[in-house]
């Protein structure tokens, strides 16, 4: 390591050490024969692993990938391949599934590559919760005649929730956790001419603030440091029923903008296009 300014060689590696492991994006080096030389420890969190699991470990002992899908990492070291915000899938020896956006490039010196460079932003959870939102779409098995009750009260909440098959506007279902409001969500959705489309839940207070305003209104290339060209779930039940549950657990800035989508049957992307529903 070159000495700068006046440091000692020994400051500056803690210096570069420290920041390796404090920033918040994986970081993941290889040399020429594909052997790992950094791994910071943002890098271990999204992998699940340890240094002492990949350092000086040939990279495909570690890693595994779907048949017909390549390494970025190594298409970088063997191909002198540049790659900007690509998602990748893949699987770490333990089996554990993950996903990630990268940008990924080979390193040079003198002309020659001497090994290749990831840096990587972890997406797993959000891939989940898109995957199981695709997956619950016309997942719909509950009705109206699936509400047990005889008393006069819950009669005519039935009643009166069965007048909202016939409207397009948006419902407000309000009640205890445990009450059964996606039971009614449901009866409404397949009760209604909407019932032919996808039936989207999703639970508010399962998303982290930073994530859930993109996965509700999605996102465009480009909008943040590893964005992708996305549709939210506003986008992806079209035609069909959104049911959105802990709104309340939502940001008062983030409530308005829904509020807003809501109301006007338009929002943003983030990136930046409007979206008229």
């Amino acid at each position: 390591m070159e000495r700068i300014g006046n440091l000692p060689l020994s400051q500056q590696r803690i210096i570069y050490e420290t920041i390796m492991n404090e920033i918040d994006v994986g970081i993941h080096v290889i040399d020429t024969f594909g052997q790992t030389i950094i791994y910071n420890k943002k890098m271990m969190e999204i992998e699940s692993l340890t240094k002492e699991d990949v350092e000086n470990k040939d990279f495909l002992d570690i890693f595994m990938f779907e048949e017909g899908q390549g390494s970025t990492l190594l298409e970088a070291l063997y191909k002198k391949k540049h790659s900007k915000d690509v998602k990748q899938t893949y699987f770490n020896n333990k089996g554990k599934e993950i996903t990630t956006i990268n940008n990924t490039f080979p390193l040079y010196e003198n002309g020659q590559v001497i090994g290749a460079i990831e840096i990587s932003k972890d997406v797993t959870k959000l891939e989940r919760l898109i995957r199981k939102n695709m997956e619950s779409k016309g997942n719909t098995r509950y009705t109206f005649d699936s509400i047990i009750g005889e008393s006069t009260a819950i009669r005519e909440v039935i009643e009166n929730t069965k007048r909202a098959t016939r409207t397009a506007s948006s419902v407000l279902i309000v009640g205890e956790t445990g009450t059964g409001k996606e039971l009614f969500a449901q009866s409404i959705h397949n009760g209604s001419d909407r019932s032919k489309g996808p039936f989207i839940s999703q639970n508010c207070a399962a998303m982290p603030e930073t994530l859930i305003e993109s996965l509700l209104f999605g996102t465009k290339k480009g909008a943040y440091t590893g964005a992708i060209e996305r549709p939210g779930l506003f986008e992806e039940a079209e035609g069909g029923t959104l049911l959105l549950d802990e709104i309340n657990s939502l940001s008062p800035p983030l409530q308005a903008k829904l509020l807003r989508a809501i109301k006007k049957s338009k929002f943003v992307v983030l990136g930046t296009r409007l979206i008229a529903k």
